[in-house]
């Protein structure tokens, strides 16, 4: 929830200064309880990490890294602005856990049992919680995750495979997210100031099928569990008998992004189909407004006193790891609207809904988490119909003048019992009839200021907007068309990186339920023949001929049809990759003169680089025309920094690249594996 001095400069933004509702007919759901058998997450979490259960013995042998302090955060941080929520949690930089030599800093121990854990602890001086953010880059399916307290001997939650990371990671790519912070997965919320990681290998994996690394953590400097810290005049639900079953629909949010972390309020929903239990999530936009941040979603649910005024803890309380997939989000009526990637406990409640339109004076009630407090109850009444619009010359400052009920996407709430806070935001107003009406944007009342108001997105305008594809008649995406998958993009094959396989990866598309994988020895689709089908973003090609070069395509699949082929991308399985002897080059030296004399031939160089700066690592051409170079380091023959094909002179390759001090290498091969020649090299 965000505060403001005056009452009219409260509302996340509208896209115009007006807006008109969808004509439809009243629609109604009634609340549905959820009651399948449901284990605690400790239970959950004993049940399955039985490859950890050595942590007790192991934890004093973990290498240890200490993380730098965060940056301070100002008041205003703290208390956020018209994009974000208020801040618990900054980003912090791990240097030390950076690049491609990360793999090397854990502890490797062999199991008795097959396979290997890998583990290392992470020391973040002060924090009240943490965050661990793994930037993936190879994760095998049957890998599993399990994060630890200092002291803890069970898992902070269930461990994790590697399957569902990757699924997460390639659910943000199939929203458009290929950065860095899309390939990040962030660890469950960890308490106090240590956090322990466990990676389990099975035995099937080699150790160049992980490739990651930690480059930051979220440093949480307020309690994300904080009780008893919201204000004086707050109410304990507990103490309202007759809403206990809409309460248990209300959950309190913690998420990360860009490493920095934050809380708002939630509701499960109910749809129109009585015969299914989707996990339906409403919030605001302001909260939750991408799906890389959806991605980090924790849930915590019956984070409530145990009894009234208790400051106890209910003993159902269960956090719920795994994030979610976003399905709308809108700044019109700050309406973020979610579908939880895992089913929440036994004994919450879906809640029910109208698209009546409210009207002023109706009795309301709030029910939230403020300050992150345990969940809390306000009542009031509908005081205005408000229509807002964001400042030209500043995005952090919003107008909102009054409407009418025809024309306000917002509406607000006059307290007479109870107000929000922040951390309140996006959690729902209810009707009398203990029907979602509106989600919590922000306000400016408090427990000293009994003038203030509290300002709701209206939920109807949402629902006919775009929510009733999901939440109307049927049910669910009942109502969706699906529509024919588009080709996928970013095809890539290894060249000449096996001796045994030729990797082929591509990016995830929308809708799609599983990929084709095409091959040809020449660069012609028309008689490209189907070599495999796929349902995850990888695929080896295990029956290419060593030194054949072959063009891919991947098609994607799902009920409505087939897309068309991909780009095309060539690649190699290898005839050798053993790694020679290197040819040492000089910092502006003279050039080397190379000769790739035999079918499948690679050569090597090394160079120390002594000072950080950018350098240029150049070919020329010889009788081979066309080369193709590859970077490693520092101080590996393994660790591929950055690879090139023509960017010199004709085909010739070239790489400019700022190095650091180390020792860095060169492998120059032929593009084609059949073609062999002279070329030169140097570095400047």
């Amino acid at each position: 929830m965000m505060t403001h001095a005056s009452r009219y400069l409260l509302l996340i933004g509208c896209l115009s200064t007006s807006s008109t509702l969808i004509a439809a007919p009243v629609i109604s759901v009634p609340a549905q309880s959820y009651q399948n058998h449901f284990r605690s997450s400790q239970a959950l979490a004993r049940s399955q990490y039985t490859p950890f259960s050595a942590i007790t013995t192991l934890r004093s042998q973990l290498p240890v890294f200490t993380a730098p302090a965060p940056v301070p955060v100002n008041a205003a941080q703290r208390r956020g602005n018209l994009t974000t929520p208020p801040l618990i949690g900054s980003n912090v930089t791990l240097t030390e856990l950076s690049g491609n030599d990360v793999f090397n800093q854990f502890l490797h121990i062999p199991l008795t049992t097959g396979g290997q854990l890998l583990g290392l602890t992470i020391e973040a001086p002060n924090a009240v919680a943490v965050r661990l953010g793994l930037l993936i880059t190879q994760l095998p399916d049957n890998a599993q995750l399990a994060f630890f307290t200092a002291h803890g001997s069970d898992p902070v939650a269930a461990p994790i495979h590697g399957a569902e990371i990757n699924q997460l990671i390639a659910t943000n790519r199939a929203a458009g997210d290929h950065s860095s912070a899309g390939q990040t997965y962030w660890s469950p919320m960890i308490t106090g100031e240590s956090a322990t990681i466990l990676i389990y290998l099975p035995s099937d994996n080699d150790n160049t099928d992980l490739q990651l690394e930690i480059p930051s953590l979220s440093h949480f400097f307020q309690d994300p569990l904080s009780a008893r810290t919201a204000g004086f005049c707050q109410l304990d639900v507990k103490c309202y008998a007759n809403w206990n079953d809409a309460s248990s629909g209300v959950a309190k949010m913690v998420y990360t992004d860009g490493g920095y972390s934050y809380r708002c309020t939630g509701s499960l929903i109910n749809d129109s189909d009585t015969a299914t239990s989707v996990p339906y999530f409403l919030t605001a936009n302001h909260c939750i407004s991408t799906q890389t941040a959806a991605s980090t979603l924790e849930t915590h649910w019956f984070y409530q006193s145990a009894f009234c005024n208790s400051s106890l803890r209910d003993s159902r309380y269960t956090k719920l790891t795994g994030g979610a997939k976003l399905l709308y989000a809108s700044a019109n009526t700050d309406t973020s609207f979610l579908h939880l990637n895992k089913q929440p406990p036994s004994g919450v409640v879906y809640l029910g809904w109208t698209t009546a339109t409210p009207l002023l004076n109706d009795v309301v009630t709030g029910i939230h988490h403020p300050d992150g407090d345990l969940k809390k109850i306000s009542f009031g009444q509908l005081d205005a119909y408000q229509n807002c619009y964001a400042d030209d010359d500043d995005d952090d400052t919003f107008y909102c003048h009054p409407a009418s009920s025809s024309s306000g996407n917002y509406i607000d709430v006059d307290w007479s019992q109870g107000v929000t806070e922040n951390g309140s935001s996006g959690s729902a107003l209810f009707n009398d009839a203990q029907q979602i009406i509106g989600t919590l944007w922000g306000g400016n009342d408090s427990c000293y200021d009994e003038d203030g108001v509290s300002t709701y997105g209206r939920f109807e305008i949402a629902y006919n907007t775009k929510l009733k594809q999901w939440l109307g008649a049927g049910g669910a995406e009942n109502n969706v068309t699906v529509i024919k998958p588009i080709a996928p993009t970013a095809v890539n094959a290894t060249d000449g990186d096996n001796t045994t396989l030729v990797r082929i990866t591509w990016n995830a598309v929308a809708n799609a339920t599983s990929y084709s994988i095409w091959r040809n020895t020449i660069n012609y689709q028309a008689s490209a023949k189907q070599i495999a089908t796929a349902t995850t973003l990888i695929y080896e090609d295990k029956t290419a001929l060593a030194g054949t070069t072959y063009y891919y395509w991947i098609k994607a699949t799902n009920t409505a049809g087939t897309s068309a082929f991909s780009e095309p991308n060539s690649g190699y399985r290898a005839l050798t990759t053993a790694t020679a002897t290197p040819v040492l080059l000089t910092v502006d030296g003279n050039i080397s003169f190379g000769n790739l004399s035999s079918v499948g031939d690679v050569d090597w160089y090394q160079v120390s680089i002594n000072t950080t700066k950018s350098y240029s690592i150049e070919t020329w051409q010889g009788t081979l025309l066309d080369n193709y170079m590859q970077l490693y380091g520092p101080n590996s023959q393994t660790a591929i920094l950055e690879e090139d094909d023509d960017d010199g002179f004709g085909y010739a390759a070239k790489i400019v690249r700022t190095l650091k001090p180390g020792t860095y290498y060169i492998k120059i091969r032929a593009y084609r594996p059949t073609k062999t020649g002279t070329y030169s090299i140097s570095i400047q």
